[in-house]
């Protein structure tokens, strides 16, 4: 789900592999940057340069966070601001479900 959306992204916005690139190297370094949507789940705002919106207007990413429990920060969707206002986090949950997450 999350490749499959990010290249729909990054067909749109010229600028997003290299915006998506500093905001891996950010999580990286604060897995635990964003809002928590609770049990895990975070959204994190992602400016998109292309788009000249700053991080307001640019691209959400929803990541879920196990680090203490697998060492893993999943990336698990992404979506354009412009597109969406907020997502269904039930629709996120039961995606995670079906990867057996």
């Amino acid at each position: 789900t999350f490749i499959r959306s990010t290249k729909a992204i990054a067909k749109k916005y010229r600028s997003f592999n290299d915006d998506y690139q500093k905001l891996v190297a950010e999580l990286t370094q604060n897995p635990n940057m964003g809002v928590d949507l609770g049990g895990g789940y975070r959204k994190e705002r992602m400016a998109i340069t292309s788009k000249g919106k700053e991080k307001s207007g640019g691209c959400r990413v929803i990541t879920l966070n196990m680090v203490e429990r697998n060492g893993c920060l999943y990336l698990l969707d992404a979506y354009d601001k412009s597109s969406y206002d907020n997502i269904n986090l039930a629709v996120i949950k039961s995606l995670t479900a079906e990867e057996g997450l």
